[in-house]
């Protein structure tokens, strides 16, 4: 899959704009009174926000924050009322191809050493070295050069 840059540029703007909380283990979830997002969240928020197509905020929310928070319809996903099919934060297929991903756990790194939920999650990184992570993996390469991950490898930072 091709890479939409422009897209794409829109979620590393919001990565860095400081208005999102950082948080682990789910997309969106309320944690110590305050939403907190995964990157893959923020990613998600801003093509829910942008058009993406076949998913939308669930109607539940914030009474569900303890599950994902928003309901997909795309074919994968099958209005399960959750951001992911397989993982505890991927984006879903309808997410996933808006940006022209080809995982729900996009790979980062020159050589794909690790997940974006790896950087998230076990490195500790923030929101904008995550951003720079996806820049320098994807940004100007016109395609995904850093690879993908396959299922079940959604929560390993390598």
């Amino acid at each position: 899959m091709i890479i939409n840059q422009e897209r794409l540029a829109l979620g590393l703007a919001a990565l860095r704009s400081g208005e999102y909380l950082q948080g682990l283990g789910r997309l969106k979830r309320v944690t110590e009174g305050a939403v907190r997002y995964c990157c893959l969240g923020v990613l998600t928020e801003v093509a829910i926000a942008n058009g993406c197509e076949n998913i939308r905020h669930d109607q539940n929310w914030p009474q569900d924050y303890e599950q994902n928070t928003a309901a997909c319809d795309c074919p994968e996903c099958q209005g399960a009322g959750r951001w992911l099919q397989a993982g505890a934060g991927d984006m879903c297929k309808a997410v996933r191809d808006w940006y022209g991903f080809e995982s729900g756990n996009p790979r980062l790194g020159h050589d794909g050493e690790f997940t974006a939920i790896g950087a998230n999650d076990t490195l500790g990184w923030d929101f904008t070295q995550i951003a720079q992570a996806f820049e320098d993996s994807y940004m100007g390469a016109g395609d995904e050069t850093a690879g993908t991950h396959e299922a079940g490898e959604s929560s390993s930072p390598s």
